[in-house]
């Protein structure tokens, strides 16, 4: 790879860079002594916005995410696709343009998706048991993941693995429908936990297990709860 130490004459704005076999971490200034915003793994592609500093580049990592890298850890992705320049590596542009996608699954029953990596972030999706989802970038216990409807959002490492397969999926789901007027959504398996909300009938969730005579299932908003199944159905 041709880092930027042997290419700075090159107008590199606008330009996708990558770590190629680096671990690089992103600072928040030109300065190695600064904070750093995040870490990014090998072979992650980021957009250059530009090169103030000879030895720095002003990357942006996601949205409204960005920071500085040193120059000599990052590499022109235009200059990997070309391959090395004695043409040992013809294979690289096809490896390049076909590079392997890493899938991850939750390693429970279900998982929060959220829009910052952050348990107190907003919950965009939920993932189930059986998903795959794409693994974009991992910084902090949080991987940054794509889902089969192109939702973008972050997992906590803590709580997937790595699966098979080329592209993210969904796996089938079944709802409970409220047959009573309504049921009241508990914490636990039990009339004696804590009442979480309340569903009128008609109204669903996704039913996750069942467990001694109660459904436990997805609400919308993300969080989950359990309902006798004597108020409900399974579609």
């Amino acid at each position: 790879m041709l880092g930027f130490g042997d290419a700075a004459s090159k107008d590199l704005a606008g330009k996708t860079v990558t770590t190629g076999e680096n671990v690089v971490n992103v600072h928040e200034q030109a300065d190695m002594d600064s904070e750093v915003v995040m870490t990014l793994p090998q072979n992650t592609e980021v957009t250059c916005i530009h090169q103030d500093e000879p030895n720095w580049l002003y990357i942006e990592v996601m949205d409204g995410v960005a920071g500085y890298v040193p120059s000599v850890k990052m590499s022109l992705v235009e200059d990997t696709a070309a391959g090395d320049t004695n043409g040992e590596n013809d294979g690289a542009s096809e490896s390049s343009d076909n590079g392997e996608v890493t899938l991850i699954t939750p390693v429970g029953l279900y998982l929060n998706v959220r829009s910052e990596a952050s348990q107190e972030s907003e919950i965009l999706s939920v993932a189930l048991e059986g998903d795959t989802m794409e693994k974009l970038s991992e910084s902090d216990g949080w991987v940054h993941v794509r889902m089969a409807d192109d939702t973008e959002g972050y997992v906590s490492a803590d709580l997937v693995e790595e699966t098979e397969g080329s592209e993210p999926s969904s796996a089938p789901t079944r709802n409970v429908v409220i047959t009573n007027s309504f049921a009241r959504i508990r914490s636990a398996a039990s009339t004696d936990s804590e009442e979480v909300t309340r569903l009128n009938q008609g109204e669903t969730g996704i039913y996750l297990e069942e467990v001694d005579g109660w459904y436990h299932i997805i609400l919308e908003n993300g969080e989950s709860g359990y309902v006798r199944n004597d108020l409900a159905e399974l579609e």
